[in-house]
């Protein structure tokens, strides 16, 4: 009884919050909030089935979270798509390890089905739990309590309605649930909280029963298993010899800077690619090799073979390799600083800076395994967990203003700037910052930006007042950064003055 109460009350709370913060409201503060109401939820429904909440879920949970706090900062409508969809996929992780954190539908291959198998099994338990409450209510023992409230609900309407005549606020309350009936959202927003609430009720399910998660298939054995040490040894020895080949040919290219080199034939954007491309090829294969050869995808492996001189020598390589990988994450980063020294900031070269950065860090996740029988599964999970957390640093930093920064003050130096991509192709987090460093620019590149920012912002934009959940901090500071520069948004001197909770919408037609 107090799990299957848990579970309704927790589901209806998570489904009337998000009804009435989500439906139809832009991605800010409800989203956050509703990310921390539905991660207790879950986090609750799986302490009442084991007496706390599962340390299994916790990771995920708290990314999720993480993820969330960007909502209400950034203005960045990629950064909401990012944030909405890994906040889904770490709650349906989060579901699927509470009551068992050894499951398979985490690691590879089948991890790439984690959506539809979490949306299948959510749907699967609601309609049992649904079935089990009904029964529950048509019993001989709660039937009488239904049948009592059930008559009770229309005596008690007509007695509300006749003291609403005389009470004000009685009076009020009617006609504001009146109101809401009446509205043209109703029936939509009836059938977004049914939805929300299936999927609440779902997911706390699963956490609260054990075997609610069905088993991951059998998967044939890859070929790589039948290898044996000495024969893993060699392939990963070729390959680590390959790359070491490839870096000794290549020492003054990946290290140097050809582009700067007058008649080299060589573009910065070509040195940048390349080097990027380098990067990829490299990383993939040795993760792939390390991971794979070394006992493979699925889960742990053991050591290399009973031989201790195989086993050591195995290690010694896959640390080779994985140094050869670093020297070109090393270069590549730098292929990428002068790439930006040269032609300025844009959020993909930091994007590739970032990936780089979480790279390195997955390398020494590597390198520390290998001291013992490497854990892939383990390693694959604490890389995804870095992804997660790369993007919810960016989503809460507003990097879009300090790459505006850093062009500026390169503008000042160079008398360089591309104006267009500063306004149109970065979000409204950059605009406080384009309107205080457009005063520190030449009067000629000032003007163009100030001419961008009226073409984006007083031509095909309009400020909407909104909700106070949909409160958001990019969004606010920009309507205030152009309304202090004296450029009217959407044309309006009276309307662009920012007061409250407002957002920036594109005209519509």
């Amino acid at each position: 009884m107090t799990a299957l109460f848990t579970l309704w009350v927790s589901g209806l709370a998570i489904a009337g919050f998000g009804a009435w913060v989500l439906f139809d409201a832009s991605l800010g503060l409800n989203w956050a909030l509703w990310m921390l109401l539905a991660a207790a939820g879950l986090a609750l429904c799986g302490g009442v089935a084991e007496r706390r909440p599962p340390a299994a879920s916790w990771a995920p949970l708290g990314l999720a979270c993480a993820l969330a706090a960007g909502a209400p900062l950034t203005a960045d409508k990629v950064f909401d798509v990012l944030i909405v969809m890994g906040g889904l996929l770490l709650l349906s992780a989060a579901m699927l390890v509470a009551r068992n954190p050894a499951t398979g539908w985490l690691d590879v291959p089948f991890v790439m089905g984690l959506p539809a198998v979490a949306a299948v099994v959510t749907l699967t338990e609601a309609a049992r739990r649904g079935l089990e409450l009904l029964g529950m209510l048509t019993s001989s023992r709660w039937r009488p309590a239904v049948r009592g409230g059930a008559a009770a609900v229309p005596v008690v309407t007509v007695l509300a309605l006749l003291l609403a005549g005389a009470d004000p606020i009685m009076a009020a309350a009617r006609d504001t649930l009146i109101e809401f009936i009446q509205r043209i959202d109703f029936i939509p927003r009836l059938i977004f909280f049914l939805a929300l609430l299936t999927g609440a009720v779902g997911a706390g399910g699963v956490s609260l029963r054990a075997g609610a998660v069905p088993p991951t298939p059998s998967a044939a054995e890859p070929a790589a298993r039948g290898l044996g040490g000495q024969e893993r040894l060699i392939v990963l020895a070729s390959v680590t010899a390959l790359f070491g080949l490839f870096l000794a040919l290549q020492l003054s290219y990946l290290f140097g800077d050809p582009a700067a080199a007058v008649g080299s034939g060589v573009t910065y954007a070509e040195y940048a690619r390349r080097g990027f491309a380098e990067l990829s090829t490299a990383a993939t294969l040795s993760v792939l090799l390390v991971l794979g050869l070394g006992g493979g995808l699925g889960g742990a492996c053991g050591r290399w073979s009973a031989s201790g001189r195989l086993d050591g020598a195995g290690r010694a390589v896959s640390l080779l390799l994985l140094g050869e990988t670093g020297l070109l994450l090393a270069s590549a980063f730098r292929r990428i600083w002068l790439y930006e020294a040269a032609y300025g900031f844009t959020t993909a070269r930091l994007y590739a800076q970032v990936y780089m950065a979480v790279l390195a860090i997955v390398l020494a996740l590597i390198a520390f395994e290998l001291r013992g029988p490497v854990a892939a599964r383990r390693v694959l999970r604490r890389a995804a967990g870095l992804g997660f957390a790369a993007v919810a640093t960016l989503g809460c930093w507003n990097h879009e203003a300090w790459i505006a920064r850093e062009n500026f003050e390169r503008a000042v130096e160079s008398g360089r700037l591309d104006a267009r991509y500063l306004v149109w192709d970065l979000s409204p987090n950059a605009v406080p910052a384009l309107v205080e460093g457009a005063g520190r620019l030449p009067s000629a590149l000032a003007d163009e930006v100030r001419m961008r920012l009226e073409d984006r912002y007083v031509k095909v934009m309009w400020l909407r007042q909104c909700h106070w959940y949909e409160w958001n901090l990019g969004q606010i500071n920009a309507a205030r950064a152009l309304d202090g520069a004296g450029i009217p948004v959407g044309g309006t001197r009276d309307a662009a003055a920012p007061q409250g909770c407002v957002r920036l919408e594109f005209l519509r037609g």
